[in-house]
C-alpha cells in the first residue's frame, strides 16, 4: 500500500508527463498545416482539451494531498 507521500510523488510525476504531452500535442504539425482537414484539427483540439482537464483535476488533487501531508 502506497503512503500518501508516495501517492503524491507519483501523481506529480504523472502530471509533469501529462504537461509535456499537452505541449507536444499543441505543437503538432497537423495543427499548423492549412491543408489539414478541419475534422482532424477539431479531433486534436478536443484531445488537448481533454488532457488539459485531466491535468487541472490532478493539480487540485495534488493541492489536497499536500494539505493532507502538512496537517498530518
Amino acid at each position: 500500500m502506497e503512503t500518501i507521500q508516495e501517492q503524491l510523488a507519483r501523481l506529480k510525476r504523472e502530471n509533469n508527463a501529462l504537461q509535456v504531452m499537452i505541449s507536444n500535442l499543441k505543437r503538432s504539425p497537423l495543427l499548423q498545416m492549412p491543408t489539414t482537414d478541419p475534422a482532424i484539427i477539431q479531433t486534436k483540439l478536443d484531445e488537448i482539451a481533454r488532457q488539459e482537464k485531466i491535468y487541472e483535476t490532478n493539480l487540485v488533487r495534488i493541492r489536497e494531498m499536500e494539505n493532507q501531508v502538512q496537517t498530518s
